[in-house]
């Protein structure tokens, strides 16, 4: 039987939560850069293609999973806390 240390648990949801939230810094960091920048090329549409078509719905995605992860981790915490406690 696998037993769950509640301490391991809050530093992995502190990890999913930090990382959650590096990901909304690096969206807005770069778009507002690219907002906020003159830049006109081929290889600019096709960042910006990439960015909205791609890159934002994956990073999207990373962050609600983070997010939801997080929230799982508190979960089996809270129930391995209730668990000692009942002991």
């Amino acid at each position: 039987m696998l037993q769950m240390n509640p301490e391991d648990l809050l530093r992995l949801r502190s990890v999913f939560d930090t990382q959650s939230e590096a990901v909304v810094t690096l969206q807005s960091t770069v778009q507002g850069a690219i907002d906020g920048t003159v830049w006109e090329s081929p290889a600019a549409n096709e960042f910006r293609n990439l960015w909205q078509g791609e890159f934002v719905p994956a990073l999207n995605n990373l962050r609600d999973a983070l997010s939801r992860a997080a929230s799982g981790v508190q979960n089996s915490h809270d129930k391995v806390v209730d668990a000692n406690r009942a002991i």
